[in-house]
């Protein structure tokens, strides 16, 4: 009987660094067995978390319980390892070291000897005839993959960090002792990467056991509890496009800056994509940064403040698997600050941590001291100047809903880029988030530099019918909002229900269900409010699991820290859904919707009449304009004018408008 082998290689085939980590993992572990040893190989992962560019190599190795190997501390250089997690201890000479996981970000760089260059603890390598320092990077990859690790797995374990010199034997490169912990050379043997990666990381035991370990049992690629093979290979078994993403990559693909009028504007002007909800200003934005990324080499920085859209395009990126030699990295605003807030010596990094993991039940009067601190520090020049240098892998910066930016998060963007390195998408009346516009426009001119409006009011994702239905919707309440339906993408259909039933979701899900169509569960959006639900979140999600699917928790805020899954239903707040779309829509919680929108707008203008629908926004209608087929719409019970405006669409459209 064949034996299973002792690894398995997961993530972009295409990457340049494929046939080096090949080569390595035959090395350490082609003569064992699935049985004995068994390691994990991510390549080409961008988790979307620092400013650093994807991350190599994650490596994870595991040894069965029962037949555990172990080492000898002979001359591992590990002298002291932490007895009961708390005490360090002096290793005995010969003790055995068991051995359970282990975990590694491997940087690879392909150079030759005569590529790189060493000072003290610095490792150089050339690129275009100048040289540049990698270890500096390291510690900072491993904590990246920690998070990512701990994320998407609920891995959590001290992460090794390693530079793999493929093509440099040990003897040709003079390294001191602390250089040699973090390096693997072409010649490299699997006691080398032992021996180095307990050096780094040490030991753990109990004062009763004569022996340590090295790494955690809990998170073990043998702990069937946890069921971690699967649940890794599963993750990257959803990274496939959905329909609808198939669609964007397809556009992706496509040449979009050419023959364009105001392609000429890029790098000389900040530029400005506008229009109304649904005209695709995101996907522009999108579409020109992976243009200059593709064509022009740039490394663009993409900025939103939405969490569940930033997961969204994170899994985009994913797909459409950006080479290692460029780079859009998507961060949210709250992860820009704060890490600049760090940087300047505003908060501790623990402070940063705690605040990123609670993103979304902050206390928004330290937020606003914190940005407000930090606009103030970067009047110094000094601590301008060491923000760019942080920031200085990014040639341009695309900036999403920006006319939803505070004002001080648009003074500091142009403290740190130059306005011709910015692309912004703005939304005509799309204010939600600030207490009025952003004038980016008065800003870029009063530092005498051009801004270049690309203005579109054209739908991009609608059909025609729901592109009538939000027209009509916002002339029968008295908004000031049209939009120009697309005569390409024809029909579409609107259903109002009273109230949400398994037979309702059915509905919904009909493409998957009676496998009409090649959707996914990723490609179905359900809306609902994050404040206070008149559906229960989860009897919705257990309605869904009912007709067999899971569901991606957008509203939540564990839910927001992954990334969304190709065989789960999005499920994302009200508050939340710019730049989303879905094949098929589900709107619930209307009343709370409208309530929610009118006293922001009067926060905004008190002395208006805010007893009628007449003093909405006109951002209120962004949740009708997230669907591209179909949408499903809960009819609200609290606002009878609104109910009865949707009632009386629905008796003057009987063919794209039916009553559930």
């Amino acid at each position: 009987m064949q034996q299973q082998k002792a690894y398995e290689i997961l993530g972009a085939e295409d990457k340049r660094e494929v046939p080096h980590v090949k080569q390595l993992m035959e090395r350490f572990f082609a003569r064992r067995t699935a049985d004995q040893i068994f390691a994990m190989a991510i390549i080409g992962l961008n988790p979307y978390r620092s400013n650093r560019r994807e991350l190599d190599l994650i490596l994870q190795v595991s040894w069965p319980d029962g037949s555990r190997e172990f080492i000898k501390n002979d001359d591992l250089g590990v002298s002291k390892y932490c007895l009961d997690n708390k005490t360090a201890v002096t290793l005995k000479k010969g003790q055995p070291i068991f051995l359970n996981n282990l975990i590694a970000t491997i940087e690879v760089k392909s150079h030759d000897a005569k590529g790189i260059r060493v000072q003290g603890n610095d490792l150089s390598v050339k690129y275009e005839g100048e040289f540049y320092v990698q270890t500096d990077k390291l510690i900072e990859q491993a904590r990246t993959a920690r998070e990512f690790m701990g994320e998407q797995f609920g891995i959590r374990q001290h992460t090794a960090h390693f530079i793999f010199l493929p093509n440099v034997p040990r003897e040709s490169l003079i390294v001191n002792p602390d250089l040699e912990r973090v390096l693997l050379f072409a010649n490299s043997s699997y006691s080398d990467l032992l021996k180095k990666a307990i050096g780094q990381q040490g030991c753990s035991g109990l004062s009763t056991q004569e022996f340590a370990a090295f790494g955690s049992r809990k998170f073990s690629l043998y702990n069937d509890d946890w069921q971690l093979r699967t649940r890794i290979r599963e993750y990257f078994a959803q990274l496939i496009p959905s329909t609808l993403e198939q669609e964007k990559l397809e556009l992706l693909s496509k040449r979009f800056i050419k023959d364009q009028e105001w392609a000429t504007h890029i790098g000389k002007s900040l530029l400005a994509f506008t229009g109304r909800a649904g005209t695709g200003k995101t996907l522009k934005l999108i579409r020109t940064a992976k243009e200059l990324a593709d064509n022009s080499l740039e490394n663009v920085l993409f900025l939103t403040f939405n969490r569940a859209l930033a997961r969204d395009l994170q899994r985009l990126m994913q797909l459409q698997k950006i080479s290692s030699g460029t780079a859009i990295t998507v961060l949210t605003i709250d992860q820009f600050l704060f890490r600049i807030a760090y940087k300047v010596g505003i908060l501790s990094q623990s402070e940063v941590d705690e605040f990123l993991a609670t993103a979304d039940s902050k206390d928004f009067t330290v937020y606003d001291a914190v940005r407000s601190l930090l606009r103030d520090a970067l009047c110094e020049s000094e601590k301008v100047q060491s923000v760019r240098n942080y920031y200085r892998g990014y040639s341009m910066v695309a900036i999403d809903e920006a006319q939803d930016w505070l004002e001080h998060e648009r003074d500091i963007i142009l403290s740190i880029f130059q306005p011709e390195q910015v692309l912004i998408a703005a939304g005509t009346d799309q204010c939600l988030r600030a207490p009025m516009l952003a004038n980016w426009r008065g800003d870029v001119t009063s530092r005498d530099r051009q801004l270049k409006v690309v203005p579109s009011n054209t739908a991009l994702r609608q059909t025609t019918n729901l592109s009538i239905f939000c027209n009509d919707l916002a002339a029968k309440i008295g908004l000031d909002w049209t939009i120009k339906p697309n005569a390409d993408l024809y029909g579409g259909e609107v259903f109002l229900f009273e109230n949400f039933t398994e037979k309702i979701a059915g509905l919904f899900l009909a493409e998957i269900l009676t496998n009409l169509r090649e959707y996914y569960p990723i490609d179905f959006l359900a809306l609902i409010s994050k404040r206070r639900a008149n559906i229960d979140l989860q009897a919705l999600i257990q309605t869904f699991g009912k007709l067999g699917f899971d569901s991606w928790d957008a509203v939540s805020d564990a839910g927001r820290a992954e990334l969304p899954e190709l065989k789960k239903i999005r499920v994302v707040s009200l508050e939340s859904c710019r730049g989303l779309e879905g094949w098929s829509t589900l709107l619930f919680d209307l009343d709370l919707w409208t309530d929610f929108a009118l006293w922001k707008e009067q926060q905004r203008n008190p002395n208006l009449d805010f007893r009628t629908l007449i003093s909405l926004p006109t951002w209120f209608l962004i949740p009708f304009t997230r669907a591209k087929k179909r949408m499903f719409i809960q009819l609200p019970q609290k606002h009878g004018d609104l109910r009865q405006i949707l009632l009386q669409i629905y008796r003057e459209n009987p063919g794209a408008v039916q009553l559930l």
